[in-house]
């Protein structure tokens, strides 16, 4: 399949961007995410573990640094509870660069890292488990259309679980 244009890609990723910075959102991070960390935060001392697929803006990890539940330096380039997925290359990048030294960073589609235990990343991403916090934001469907009811992202949320429990 030949690649997009870059103004298409463009053009769909700016029309996206307004997904993560819709105040819809942003009340579920005060109201639903910021109360939970904070329950995990006062647990843990203050070493909360996190899994994001935290987009290119990272709003999430800066939201709650900021908020003092998910621990970063003074720099704001360490977070060494922080783990992140990422399959858009310069996305990927970006966060990155912007964010610093992490946990674990995994540039891959998460499902196929977290399925496939013959992917490059895999040993690492499973190793990482347990976390306190999982933001399972996918910005698919959680049962496409047209594929199998039992699909990649409904067995990716039962793996989670099932590291979790172990």
């Amino acid at each position: 399949m030949p690649a997009q244009p870059f103004g298409e890609t463009q053009k769909e990723r700016r029309a996206g961007r307004g997904d993560f910075l819709d105040l819809k959102k942003h009340y579920v991070r005060v109201k639903g995410w910021l109360p939970a960390f904070r329950t995990y935060s006062e647990a843990t001392g203050g070493r909360v573990q996190y899994l994001t697929f935290c987009a290119k803006e990272a709003i999430d990890v800066r939201y709650f640094a900021q908020k003092g539940v998910l621990v970063r330096n003074d720099a704001a380039n360490d977070y060494p509870s922080l783990t992140f997925v990422e399959s858009d290359e310069e996305d990927y990048a970006i966060i990155a660069e912007t964010l610093g030294r992490v946990r674990l960073a995994v540039h891959a589609d998460f499902e196929k890292v977290l399925l496939d235990p013959g992917h490059p990343r895999h040993q690492d991403l499973v190793a990482s488990f347990p976390y306190h916090v999982i933001n399972l934001d996918f910005c698919g469907h959680i049962v496409p259309r047209k594929k199998h009811p039992y699909n990649e992202t409904i067995r990716c949320i039962e793996r989670i679980v099932d590291l979790q429990a172990g």
